[in-house]
């Protein structure tokens, strides 16, 4: 990694870790001066990173932050700034690093925060330090989320004693995992939790202050853990699970989303997204049943049912979906209508709703087409002509501070060409609005060219039409300006292979017109020095390094490229440090009709693991397909899919990284070893 990669890793692992707001609210709207104490925060980040961190807030809006532990071992502060809105909404900015959003509970005691930064997200969730707390605060039954960043979710019942001990069963997990056991715990004064399962963790976390909600941070070795658990109850209903919640969510496939959902109190609600890390703002219905506990399920239309708990009060819910091998855990805090009104009864209020005085325009609306009003406030009237399928790849670099090119790929075959939109700062930013800057026909590219201010962001999406209808929009590209001008752009597309134990092969794209070669930089396990391997010409895009020996397991090399030409070289791409490959691939015969892949990791930088997988043995002619990715730190996955019992199938496995920000870089480790197994 480079130092500008390493200052950009830091700043994330930094800033993005410290973060949490605490409000103590009252009846009237929540204001600044509602956020004021010591909270106790537990973080999950989609980079295979977490933390636990103490906060402090002024009341003023501004405040500083302690991370207590780390998964990777960085302890700092930092300072932040926040504001409160009066639906309990809030928004927080760590110094010199993006701005994440969340909510508080209406007694101003639990706090949930969700941070956006191109494709990685973070999930923060804190609950407020207290005073006069012990062991007896914490017993009976509770209903445990748990995740970690080696890809890995469950769901579990624990019954604690109110002495400091208690046991535990695994009600839900990946390929059925049901363990149980035996817990200790303390808890301290001020509500902070020591919690242990003896023979595998010891995690630290709190209570809130009644003893019906906690969390825990595991720093285990290479991953990070969290566990949110909520006590079960009696009496409780359907109407138990009403109103506004904003929900944080994270998953094991390194997807972050903060969603409003609207509970009718009846076992019907609707869905919108707020933010992704993907971009993509679903909307849709969903169905819930709560049982007299407290535990519910909940079927999102078209997909499957997760389980959850809502709390005895009905402001806090968790809840915890599986989906073969990949896990998402929810936490979801009830709004309040404190100084945002729901003017028209519709169900959403002034600040959600793009006209507050008319019921029948609201997010997720019925859309009539063709009469020149956004009733479902996407930004858009729809239209009655289906719209083309939505670009993707999107990526965008700043060639000087006048012009930044963008590029995509257009997945339709009919349209009649491509909106671009435009807006400053990161594409989550709501300070500043998206406008449409141009149209283009017949091309997948775009030059846009404007006097830019010197090293800003600026953020891009494109979506394709076809007469009045439009597709949905590609992702969101990012770059910054650039101070100097003549310089080409960097290349883009840099793909590195680990082709044998001595062979690296690049291949990359040109993207700007005025190039005369290309530069290739490499260094050892990502430290020293970045030397000189190789210069080509301007119309060659590869090359094999010959001399990487040891690429597989004992030695990491590091690349970048620079466009370069006689007015300088480009920006470098982003670094591609090489995985591993992983060894002692093994395969048996698993329930269900599952085959159970198992093996091991050796790398400690990849971004996950490609199965593939053939019909017959691996000296068979049949070829290769993929058939899934496994997340970061995964040793282990299944496979049930369109198997055929009694039929041989082959399979093999690499590791690969990627980078965080657009234009992607990609390295793929060698192929591990291959195994051949009957389906059962």
């Amino acid at each position: 990694m480079d130092l500008i990669g390493l200052k950009r890793t830091l700043t994330v692992f930094f800033y993005v870790a410290l973060l949490l707001l605490p409000f103590n609210q009252s009846a009237s709207a929540a204001a600044n001066s509602d956020l004021n104490g010591k909270y106790i925060a537990v973080t999950q980040q989609t980079n295979n990173w977490g933390s636990r961190v103490l906060e402090t807030f002024d009341g003023k809006g501004g405040g500083s932050a302690q991370t207590l532990e780390a998964s990777n071992d960085f302890l700092n502060n930092v300072s932040f700034t926040y504001n409160v809105s009066s639906d309990d909404t809030y928004t927080l900015t760590p110094s010199g690093w993006v701005t994440g959003n969340g909510i508080i509970s209406p007694d101003g005691k639990i706090v949930s925060l969700i941070f956006f930064d191109d494709d990685l997200s973070q999930l923060v969730v804190a609950i407020k330090k207290s005073s006069g707390m012990s062991n007896t605060k914490f017993k009976g039954e509770y209903i445990v989320v748990d995740q970690n960043t080696k890809g890995d979710g469950v769901r579990l019942l624990i019954n604690l004693n109110g002495k400091g001990g208690g046991t535990f069963q695994g009600l839900e997990g990946l390929d059925g995992e049901a363990a149980s056991g035996s817990i200790t715990y303390s808890v301290s004064s001020d509500g902070s939790l020591t919690f242990t399962v003896p023979g595998a963790f010891t995690g630290k976390g709190i209570i809130s202050p009644d003893g019906k909600i906690g969390t825990i941070f595991i720093n285990g070795d290479g991953f990070s853990e969290i566990a949110i658990m909520i006590q079960k109850s009696t009496g409780m209903s359907n109407a138990d699970l009403n109103g506004d919640f904003i929900f944080v969510a994270q998953n094991t496939d390194d997807e972050g989303i903060r969603m409003l959902a609207t509970c009718d109190g009846n076992g019907g609600g609707t869905y919108q997204h707020l933010e992704n890390s993907y971009g993509s703002l679903d909307s849709g219905t969903f169905t819930y049943k709560v049982s007299s506990d407290g535990t519910y399920t909940l079927t999102p239309s078209g997909w499957l049912t997760g389980n959850g708990i809502v709390s005895s009060d009905g402001n806090i819910a968790t809840l915890i979906f599986f989906d073969d091998d990949s896990s998402e855990i929810s936490v979801g805090i009830k709004k309040s209508a404190g100084g945002d009104p729901d003017n028209d009864g519709d169900g959403y209020t002034e600040s959600q709703d793009c006209d507050d005085t008319n019921n029948t325009i609201y997010p997720g609306a019925i859309e009539i087409c063709d009469d020149g009003i956004d009733q479902n406030c996407d930004g858009y009237d729809e239209t009655s002509i289906d719209g083309p399928t939505a670009p993707r790849g999107l990526a965008a670099n700043a060639v000087s501070y006048r012009k930044i090119m963008l590029r995509w790929t257009d997945q339709s075959t009919d349209e009649d060409g491509f909106k671009i939109e435009r807006k400053k700062k990161f594409c989550s930013d709501d300070t500043y609005n998206w406008s449409q800057i141009a149209t283009v026909s017949g091309d997948n590219k775009y030059e846009d060219v404007d006097d830019f201010d010197l090293d800003i962001k600026y953020s891009y999406r494109v979506r394709a039409y076809k007469g009045l209808g439009n597709s949905g929009y590609s992702n969101c590209g990012v770059t910054t300006t650039a101070s100097a001008t003549g310089t080409p752009s960097a290349p883009v597309n840099l793909v590195a292979t680990n082709v044998s134990s001595s062979k690296v092969d690049l291949t990359w794209d040109e993207w700007s017109t005025n190039v005369t070669g290309f530069k290739i930089y490499r260094k050892l396990d990502n430290s020293g020095s970045w030397t000189l391997l190789a210069t080509k010409g301007p119309t060659t895009f590869n090359y094999r390094d010959t001399k990487a020996s040891g690429n597989q397991s004992t030695t990491g090399y590091c690349y970048y490229v620079q466009a370069c030409n006689d007015k300088g070289c480009s920006p470098p791409t982003y670094t591609v440090c090489m995985p591993f490959n992983p060894t002692g691939v093994t395969a048996i015969a698993g329930s269900n009709g599952k085959i159970i892949l198992e093996w091991e990791d050796n790398s400690d930088n990849e971004r996950g693991f490609e199965i593939y997988r053939k019909t017959g043995n691996c000296s068979s002619s049949a070829s290769w397909e993929k058939i899934k990715s496994a997340g970061i730190n995964r040793t282990t996955v299944s496979d049930k899919k369109d198997l055929i019992s009694g039929t041989n199938y082959a399979y093999k496995i690499r590791a690969y990284c990627r980078s965080w920000g657009l234009p992607y870089v990609y390295g793929y480790s060698d192929w591990s070893n291959c195994v051949s197994i009957n389906a059962p």
